[in-house]
């Protein structure tokens, strides 16, 4: 094969591996520091060797020029796409009937907050990323409940919220950087 096309399958490959390290990026954080750590480097480190490879090998043909298309969609992507945001709205659309049933029952009493959390059962906890939601109000006519969809430690979180208000839902977290409105009383949420 010429290196030409090993080039190109490497490229490809490259692409698609970080493609897939970004969009898990947040379980990775949440099973292992190191471990992401590691899957950054070798995003960094995978980029850096093709461009070295690349510069060395580039003679003005078609297929240099396709190589370098791929290294600079791998580099925009890896830097500039908004994995947490696509992924949650991907995520909001395929689990948003079984989060209303949530929502329903700890409305009905059949959920029961612990200071605020709520721990979920194993049949709903991949619906929240920690496995738990947390209640910041309910009343007779209003709630607010946040799914995790990345839970920080010492930075910041980022929430899927479900509020009947959005002003008690500005209310209810002073912390709150961003909010973009996903759906009627949904509400995507990055907190400090």
């Amino acid at each position: 094969m010429k290196t030409k096309n090993k080039i190109l399958i490497i490229n490809i490959i490259d692409l698609i591996l970080n493609f897939i390290i970004c969009w898990f990026s947040d379980q990775i954080i949440d099973y292992s520091f190191v471990l992401s750590i590691f899957f950054d480097l070798f995003i960094f480190i995978s980029i850096i060797f093709l461009i070295v490879i690349i510069i060395r090998n580039f003679n003005r043909e078609l297929i240099d020029y396709i190589i370098t298309i791929i290294l600079i969609l791998n580099i925009v992507l890896v830097i500039f796409f908004p994995f947490r945001i696509v992924k949650t709205k991907y995520e909001f659309n395929k689990y948003k009937k079984a989060r209303l049933t949530i929502i329903n029952k700890i409305y009905n009493n059949e959920l029961i907050a612990k200071d605020r959390n709520i721990v979920l059962s194993d049949d709903y906890k991949k619906y929240s990323a920690s496995g738990e939601v947390y209640l910041y109000l309910k009343n007779e006519n209003n709630i607010v409940v946040a799914f995790w969809i990345y839970r920080g430690m010492m930075s910041g979180s980022v929430q899927l919220i479900y509020s009947t208000n959005e002003e008690l839902l500005l209310k209810s977290n002073q912390y709150i950087e961003k909010v973009i409105k996903l759906d009627e009383n949904w509400y995507y949420v990055e907190t400090s």
